[in-house]
């Protein structure tokens, strides 16, 4: 599977855009979710977070635009 490039809003979110390197940061400021790392921190934890997160989020009202889908 190719690598998403940027989501393409559908539905509710019609008319934006954003670019892969900022799906997380837009899908946590939606979501109101702050990292705030204490002592029980394990990174590997945030990493399998973040990548669901991004799945979860941009799975109904997003569309995926890979490099092939490009104009």
């Amino acid at each position: 599977m190719k690598a998403v490039c940027s989501y393409r809003g559908i539905g509710a979110e019609h008319g934006k855009y954003i670019d892969a390197c900022d799906a997380l940061a837009y899908a946590m400021l939606r979501c109101g979710i702050t990292w705030e790392p204490s002592g029980d921190f394990i990174p590997d934890c945030q990493h399998e977070f973040e990548d669901a997160l991004v799945d979860w989020f941009y799975s109904s009202n997003w569309e995926p635009v890979r490099m092939e889908d490009m104009p």
